[in-house]
């Protein structure tokens, strides 16, 4: 049996996809509490034991050794591209940018495995030429899938999650399980939906379960509310998830406390926890307040209502409306800087509050909500303060003002959001703002800006040394992570191709023992069938495999060297996004420090020998090392000397 749920991602869609790849951990209780028939470890973090359960992974469509730069390229290539104003959005009424498939199986009925092969059979099927991830988690009471699928497939067309395609997806599950000996839910199998429209006029559906007909009709006799037909309450199932959702409700409320001291007001507050990810539910088509509203983080299964969350009256709507109404004038009071200082037009800036931002995006971010000297963070206990931006911050937004009104004085702002989108694709060029158009090269400098900002913002980047250096010890920690990918995929390969050598005996010896009366077979092949038999029994005999029990034992050692191989995967996906980020920044200041006429060009040849060729030791030959220094040197004079002449044509 398999039940299947599906939503969408719009906000953190490589948080979301981090969680479903990487292993998982639980606390260790005891040996008695750890399910021994799944691959695990017992791992010791400051004197506290924990269980760390491997994730099984697999891709489709999907580079194994990066995956989330997949999903990036397809959002970059296609996004704003093809259905523009007709996509369907999701609740919180965000554009899709992955779906999130769930998949769970009855208890441990099945190996990882062999669910994960039941995962990548239905991907096949249902997401033909969509870039998906299939993972196979072990550490619930339960063997589950979870699937990361791309948006948009290789032709850009959109994933569309409609009913029609929700129950395609039910019926392949159903059937797969069938296949391998699992058992289905009969009473959900193939069953006619009840389409109905309700009190909005929205279109609706039920499944007619004997439970729901039974509320149904209650509802109708008056024996119980609205409330309670909607409700999965009181119910066996209820009554197994409830530790996990009480575990959910103390992470929402631990979020709104977070995020509650710096909102002017509710809707803020919504903004600000959509900010972190969550899907909500707060109002109806027409606008209307619902009667409760919920909250659902990234990581969750499901909603919780407000009324669920703490003692059940401080977090409902109401209440928290009145909080902030209250409590207003004494943030604003906090949030206020007092400074002698002036901004770079000469206005006086501290009487206003300085807003936290979550995320830079041009043509999403508001200029206007960025204070060029001070930023609101968010400490490690949770709680905001306001500090003073670094000067590699103000410069950085100063580029971004600067280039901004360029932008606004040079083309219609009207053609920006294109404009915008068309240069999405250009961010893995590495000087995106050379080619293309003025207008072009201008809206890629501000991207990438705002880019370096908030990695600049959030790893405290303050110069060029401290990004070679981080980059450098990246680069190191990648060569020594694909070293040792690439040792451990040719034992692999070699193991499994080890496990094949019974079945080749046993076919082998069908052929000796079928050609007996064979003349031209004795004379020709048999000696050399039988040295083969040898090699086959040495090789057995070898890896200790001549035993149903060895067979099975290294099949088992050949499981756990995959999901290491898994670990490792996630690991180098971490690295190679980390070394992008800090690329981008070194070339951003450079570009800036370049218009300036201060470009500093030991550090950014150091960084170019690196980036190319790994590190600079490498490099003792000294003239070698100056012919790439004038290389670079005459790189920079011509483009110098471009900018130059586009100033004088603009000038004209």
């Amino acid at each position: 049996m398999a039940t299947t749920e599906i939503h969408a991602i719009t906000v953190t869609p490589y948080k979301a996809l981090r969680y479903v790849i990487s292993d998982k951990v639980v606390p260790y209780i005891s040996d008695d509490h750890i399910n021994k028939d799944m691959p695990y470890r017992i791992l010791e973090n400051n004197g506290e034991k924990v269980v760390q359960y491997l994730t099984l992974n697999s891709f489709q469509n999907c580079d194994a050794l990066n995956p989330y730069s997949t999903y990036r390229d397809m959002q970059e290539k296609w996004q704003g591209v093809r259905y523009k104003n007709n996509g369907k959005k999701a609740k919180n009424g965000q554009e899709p940018l992955m779906w999130h498939l769930h998949q769970s199986f009855n208890g441990m009925e099945v190996t990882p495995e062999t669910a994960n092969e039941i995962g990548r059979k239905l991907a096949e099927e249902i997401f033909k030429g969509f870039s998906v991830t299939v993972s196979t988690h072990c550490n619930t009471d339960n063997i589950h899938n979870h699937f990361i699928i791309s948006a948009w497939d290789s032709t850009g067309k959109k994933w569309n999650n409609c009913n029609k395609n929700y129950q395609n997806i039910r019926r392949v599950s159903d059937r797969l399980c069938e296949e391998y000996g699992l058992h289905v839910l009969g009473k959900t199998k193939d069953v006619k939906l009840i389409r109905y429209k309700d009190k909005d006029g929205n279109t609706r559906y039920y499944e007619p379960t004997d439970r729901k007909n039974e509320l149904i009709r209650k509802r109708e006799a008056g024996e119980v509310t609205g409330d309670d037909v909607r409700s999965y309450r009181n119910t066996p199932i209820y009554e197994k998830t409830q530790k996990k959702t009480t575990n959910n409700r103390t992470e929402i409320k631990a979020d709104i406390d977070a995020v509650l001291p710096t909102c002017r007001s509710y809707e803020e507050l919504l903004e600000r926890l959509k900010e972190l990810g969550y899907s909500i539910r707060a109002k109806k088509k027409n606008g209307d307040w619902m009667a409760h509203v919920s909250f659902q983080s990234p990581l969750q299964d499901r909603a919780t209502r407000e009324d669920k969350i703490g003692d059940g009256v401080f977090y409902t709507r109401e209440n928290l409306t009145n909080y902030i109404e209250a409590h207003k004038a004494e943030l604003e009071r906090d949030l206020t800087h007092e400074s002698n200082h002036r901004d770079y037009n000469g206005d006086n800036e501290w009487n206003k509050a300085v807003p936290f931002i979550a995320g830079y995006e041009y043509g999403i971010t508001k200029l206007s909500d960025i204070n060029n000297h001070y930023k609101t963070i968010r400490s490690d206990s949770g709680k905001y303060c306001t500090v003073e931006r670094t000067t590699t911050e103000k410069k950085l937004i100063a580029d971004i003002r600067v280039k901004d009104s360029e932008v606004r004085g040079l083309i219609d702002t009207s053609h920006l959001d294109k404009l915008i989108a068309e240069q999405r694709g250009r961010r893995r060029q590495k000087k995106s703002y050379l080619s293309g158009t003025q207008e072009q090269r201008l809206v890629a400098q501000i991207q990438n800006s705002f880019r370096c900002l908030q990695y600049t913002q959030q790893h405290h980047i303050y110069g060029y040394r401290q990004i070679i250096n981080l980059y450098s010890a990246n680069k190191a920690k990648y060569d020594a992570a694909i070293d040792r990918f690439t040792k451990a995929e040719k034992t692999i390969r070699h193991l499994k191709e080890v496990l094949l050598t019974p079945k080749k005996l046993s076919d082998l010896q069908d052929k000796i023992s079928g050609c007996n009366n064979n003349i031209s077979y004795i004379l020709e092949e048999y000696d050399g069938d039988i040295k083969r038999a040898a090699q086959y029994r040495d090789v057995m005999g070898k890896y200790k495999i001549d035993t149903p029990e060895g067979q099975l034992a290294l099949e088992k050692k050949v499981f756990e060297f995959e999901m290491r191989q898994n670990t490792n995967r996630g690991y180098m996906a971490d690295v190679v996004l980390q070394m992008s980020e800090l690329e981008n920044c070194i070339r951003t200041y450079d570009r800036i420090d370049s218009e300036n006429g201060n470009r500093n060009v030991q550090a950014m040849n150091e960084f170019e020998v690196l980036a190319k060729f790994g590190d600079t030791s490498q490099f003792d030959n000294i003239s070698e090392t100056k012919e790439y220094q004038k290389k670079d040197e005459r790189e920079a004079a011509t483009e110098k000397q471009e900018k130059h002449v586009m100033r004088k044509r603009d000038d004209r």
